[in-house]
């Protein structure tokens, strides 16, 4: 998947979490195997089509810097605020929404440290499968070779998502499995079934991708309506710059900078265990 539907799709995941009471997990969708696999394509097929119709690898690899501005949206609680997606490459980021009465939600990837913040459960450092996430989210490149961030992928036949006929890639990692679905007419990712990890555990989405427009020759979706957890979250991209982005836009805040140096300093003053003296024992 790209990189601006993950890093979204991520943080929307964390909203979800804050949101709903009790963390939900799913099942995959079952496979819908064609008449004839051996008329599927393959998962690099699959992708390599979908960059091509998206303006192809070197439109993808022109840039080094990326930022993202939009809105988030949760029609049924009336709460619609800015969102902003920072990245540059290799691998950093940082992402935020603001919602009236909630206040800013922000997560990021130093290329070392995962983190997030919200008013709800205040500031963490990501650990195990949300760091798995955020490091392989975090990729800035990993669009035009999203198959190496997982260790399989699959073509599993030909599914209906939303009323249209797709190709679905399953695409297993170590901390779960996604199901991505490529339209068969346009070659365009037009939705996604998959687990998220989230600090209240598991969050199940699906996403709805549409709206394509080109922004700096990358078609880019512009619509993105997540269910997750009772709840549908709609978020929209107005805009896609590439200029440079200054690099303390990456730096870690000096509360997720503190916990880091707390945890490295709870790492150093830990004592080994140590042997038991025979001699003194017998004594």
């Amino acid at each position: 998947m790209t990189k601006r539907l993950a890093l979204n799709t991520l943080l929307a995941a964390g909203i979800a979490a804050t949101l709903a009471p009790v963390p939900l997990t799913a099942q995959d969708a079952p496979a819908k195997p064609a008449a004839e696999d051996a008329k599927l394509p393959t998962p690099a097929e699959v992708v390599d089509r979908f960059i091509e119709v998206t303006g192809g690898k070197d439109a993808y690899l022109a840039h080094k810097f990326r930022t993202t501005s939009g809105y988030f949206e949760m029609p049924a609680m009336g709460m619609k605020g800015p969102m902003v997606v920072r990245q540059a490459a290799p691998n950093l980021m940082s992402a935020s929404i603001e919602l009236p009465g909630m206040g800013a939600m922000t997560t990021g990837f130093n290329g070392t440290t995962g983190w997030s913040i919200n008013p709800m459960q205040g500031p963490m450092i990501m650990e195990g499968k949300q760091l798995d996430q955020m490091r392989r989210e975090a990729d800035f490149f990993g669009s035009v070779d999203m198959l190496k961030n997982f260790k399989e992928s699959r073509v599993v036949g030909v599914a209906d998502f939303k009323g249209e006929a797709c190709h679905q890639l399953k695409l297993t990692s170590e901390d779960g499995i996604t199901n991505v679905y490529f339209s068969v007419d346009t070659g365009l990712m037009v939705g996604r079934k998959s687990v998220e990890a989230s600090p209240m555990g598991e969050v199940a989405s699906v996403m709805t991708i549409s709206d394509y427009k080109d922004f700096g020759g990358v078609l880019t979706a512009t619509r993105q309506t997540i269910e997750a957890m009772g709840q549908t979250q709609v978020m929209v991209t107005e805009s896609v710059t590439y200029d440079e982005i200054e690099a303390d836009a990456f730096a870690l805040p000096k509360v997720i900078q503190t916990l880091v140096e707390a945890e490295k300093g709870s790492e150093s003053t830990e004592e080994p265990a140590k042997d038991e003296d025979p001699d003194a024992a017998g004594s």
